[in-house]
């Protein structure tokens, strides 16, 4: 009998990537947390700033 090992499906669904916002002085912080692999995370900060011109007040 011909036994064939199917390997595990490399199309798995990746789990989707946290995303951690926090305003700290008038800064918006973005942080985004992927996990691909369990020992491997990536970190990505992303800071805006904002301002006070009156073009993106909204009010």
């Amino acid at each position: 009998m011909d036994r064939t090992r199917r390997r595990p499906s490399q199309c798995r669904r990746r789990p989707s990537p946290t995303v951690e916002v926090s305003v700290v002085e008038e800064k918006i912080e973005i942080d985004v947390v992927v996990e691909e692999v369990p020992s491997i995370t990536r970190i990505a900060a992303i800071t805006i700033e904002v301002s006070d011109d009156e073009e993106f007040c909204c009010s």
